[in-house]
């Protein structure tokens, strides 16, 4: 409905991959934007194959493909990581006992996606931990649960924010959110607190990672708390971690070397080198 009118709408037989191209291109500013409408866009018309209804499903060509490798992966960064003075900023504008407070807790303190945020509760709460089968994922059949323990931090949110009987995050008439209305509030009132636009609410969850990473996480306790069942996703996390200390670590051997030889920049005194 959104599109189909502009490229076929007397007969859809007649949509090419430079339709699909230019449909792209539409969204082209957003990459994620592009790369979800061409999702939907090779789902609608692998139906369609699927039905006789096409010869072909032209949005999987080689040229929609070349255009989606060329232009839409490589400018695509994915969701921005947060960081830990956004966090700070974050919490300084709202307060325990706040809605928002409450779901960048949630977030950050269990690594959940926000349609798990939406529909965790009372009932996930078994002995100090928070227990939840994930609602998105390839596997999501076949993962055990994601067991998190709940943190001081978290219990005082849960424990000060209005709640629902059945969710953590209601709105102000005590109504569970859907996935896309929460994600939606919480990008609304990041803006309202004056964190930068691109900021989300999966960018806390790839911070969190980020923070377990860096504080000497491994591989299996992010797989663990994040509810990946292949360690390369943690190994992405882990090894920026490593390359982080073990070039602190050569920086400080090579500021060790130049304290006692003649330094990299010629007969300069040693207060320029840390000036440098």
């Amino acid at each position: 409905e959104q599109f189909l009118h502009q490229v076929a709408a007397a007969d859809y037989r007649k949509i090419t991959p430079q339709h699909v191209i230019e449909l792209l291109e539409e969204k082209a500013r957003v990459p994620e934007a592009a790369m979800a409408r061409l999702k939907a866009i090779r789902a609608v018309l692998k139906f369609a194959v699927r039905r006789k209804l096409l010869k072909e499903n032209v949005a999987t060509s080689v040229d929609v493909t070349a255009y989606f490798k060329e232009e839409l992966q490589r400018s695509s960064r994915g969701h921005k990581p947060w960081t830990r003075e956004l966090i700070s900023k974050f919490f300084s504008v709202y307060e325990l006992g706040d809605r928002e407070h409450l779901l960048m807790s949630l977030l950050l303190f269990t690594g959940c996606r926000i349609s798990d945020a939406a529909m965790l509760g009372p009932a996930h709460d078994r002995q100090g931990f928070l227990v939840w089968n994930e609602t998105k994922g390839r596997e999501i059949y076949a993962k055990d649960a994601t067991i998190v323990p709940i943190p001081a931090p978290l219990r005082m949110a849960i424990d000060a924010a209005p709640t629902g009987d059945l969710v953590y995050m209601v709105t102000e008439i005590g109504l569970p959110y859907s996935t896309k209305g929460l994600g939606q509030w919480f990008v609304k009132r990041c803006r309202h607190a004056g964190i930068p636009a691109g900021y989300s609410a999966h960018g806390v969850r790839k911070a969190a990672a980020t923070f377990i990473a860096e504080g000497g996480g491994t591989e299996n306790e992010l797989m663990a708390m994040f509810g990946w069942t292949q360690s390369k996703q943690a190994r992405l996390y882990t090894r920026t971690a490593d390359n982080k200390r073990l070039a602190t670590r050569a920086a400080s051997l090579l500021l060790g070397e130049t304290q006692q030889e003649q330094t990299p920049l010629g007969n300069a005194p040693k207060k320029a080198v840390y000036n440098v």
